[in-house]
């Protein structure tokens, strides 16, 4: 009796070592096998999981929601992929787990409306995107939170009307024509009050 429970037992161990090493030979085969799965073979849907990112596989591409990690297992990144590509709503976070950048994706490309923050956590920039140009309104602050300025982009230009600030008071604005400077600008003194024009045209 006691012969065939050792053998019995032998033989677990002896399938355990089998499992262990087939296993760890599949790790090693490449980055497109994960847990044992060859994603290459289009396998419908695989859970992926290291020390730096988890998330779906659905059929060799990753889909649904990932998150990425930093080397103090820290959230570095978090957001939605489609076929591969970052689709849907993004977080970036720095190496403090501070917030960095929220916004949406559309094929890997900034779209839509997006907020930037300085180290502090503060709001430092708002403003849309069209397939990653800045395109459309935004605004930037200081560190204090204070608007900077804000005014129009086309495709990463600075365009239309634009107003600049300090200390939260206006002090100058004007129209920009692809980054520069155009036609007539009010500057305005300290207290708010008017001071004089610069004609930009004469330039």
């Amino acid at each position: 009796m006691n012969t065939f429970v050792n053998v019995k037992n032998l033989i677990l161990i002896a399938l355990f070592i089998i499992t262990a090493l087939a296993f760890q030979i599949e790790k090693r085969a490449g980055s497109n096998r994960i847990l044992g799965i060859n994603l290459s073979q289009k396998t419908d849907s695989v859970y992926f999981k290291t020390n730096y990112s988890e998330g779906y596989y659905i059929k060799g591409e990753k889909s649904g929601y990932w998150i990425f990690y930093n080397e103090q297992r820290q959230i570095s990144s978090a957001g939605e992929y489609a076929h591969n590509l970052k689709n849907g709503f993004w977080r970036f976070y720095n190496q403090n787990g501070i917030l960095e950048k929220k916004g949406e994706y559309v094929n890997n490309n900034k779209n839509n409306y997006w907020f930037f923050y300085a180290i502090t956590g503060v709001l430092s920039a708002e403003g849309h995107f069209t397939n990653d140009k800045k395109n459309g309104y935004w605004k930037d602050y200081n560190e204090e939170g204070e608007i900077v300025n804000e005014g129009g982009y086309v495709k990463n230009k600075m365009e239309g009307f634009w107003k600049f600030y300090s200390n939260g008071k206006l002090i100058k604005e004007g129209w920009f024509l692809a980054n520069k400077p155009i036609s007539y600008w009010n500057i305005y003194n300290e207290n708010g009050t008017f001071s004089h024009q610069i004609n930009y045209s004469e330039d």
